[in-house]
C-alpha cells in the first residue's frame, strides 16, 4: 500500500431518498401512497410483515457521513 494513501471502509444500511426503489418498503409506500393520492384519496396502503424493524439513513446524511470520512485526518 502506498503510504499517502488510506483505505475507508463503511458498511451502510437502508439508504433511502428520491428514487428509491419500489422493491424497497419505503418506495412501496410511496408508490402506493401516489397512486391513492391521484385517486381522490381512496384505497389502502399493502404491507408485509411491519413487525421488522430497521434502520433507516438518508441519502444526504450517508453522503455527507462519506465526505466527512474521506477528508478526515488519521
Amino acid at each position: 500500500a502506498h503510504p499517502d494513501r488510506k483505505l475507508v471502509v463503511v458498511r451502510p444500511f437502508t439508504i433511502v431518498g428520491p428514487g428509491i426503489p419500489d422493491r424497497m418498503a419505503l418506495g412501496s409506500f410511496i408508490k402506493q401512497m401516489r397512486a391513492i393520492r391521484s385517486q381522490g384519496g381512496k384505497g389502502k396502503i399493502v404491507m408485509g410483515n411491519i413487525a421488522i424493524q430497521r434502520d433507516f439513513l438518508s441519502i444526504k446524511d450517508a453522503m455527507h457521513i462519506y465526505w466527512k470520512l474521506l477528508h478526515a485526518e488519521e
